[in-house]
């Protein structure tokens, strides 16, 4: 695949910035206060991904569809690292790293990243008609 410079281009996006820092606090706070397991895990991966989608938003104009998708592969890669239990193998010590690679598979974890970008493609559709409604006003 080639690149083509036309198809991204770099701007700061408030209303994804917004989203994403919304969504940082949420996932923080499941993982200081632990809540349940079906929050923690399941919730928190549904979020996770709408968080990435939303991160990558607020600075890159390119195609919804595309960073979905490329957000969907990375999450499936980093559970697929979680089968191969990555973290004991490199001799991952730091809490955070695991926090953030996580630990454990789990085929469940396939189901809410589908779902979170299904949520993110509705967040986008959202955010597209905030923005047609203001260029029309």
């Amino acid at each position: 695949m080639a690149f083509n410079r036309h198809t991204m281009k770099l701007q700061f996006n408030k209303s994804y910035f917004i989203v994403f820092f919304l969504l940082l606090i949420i996932e923080v706070l499941i993982t200081i206060f632990y809540f349940n397991p079906f929050i923690r895990g399941f919730v928190g991966d549904i979020l996770v991904v709408i968080l990435i989608f939303s991160f990558i938003k607020t600075f890159i104009c390119v195609s919804s569809k595309k960073v979905l998708l490329a957000t969907l592969l990375f999450a499936f890669g980093i559970e697929f690292l979680q089968l191969f239990e990555i973290t004991k193998h490199l001799n991952i010590q730091s809490k955070l790293i695991k926090t953030i690679l996580g630990t454990s598979f789990e085929y469940t974890d396939f189901i809410a990243y589908i779902i979170g970008c299904v949520f993110g493609g509705f967040i986008e559709n959202i955010l597209q008609r905030k923005r047609t409604k203001t260029f029309k006003n």
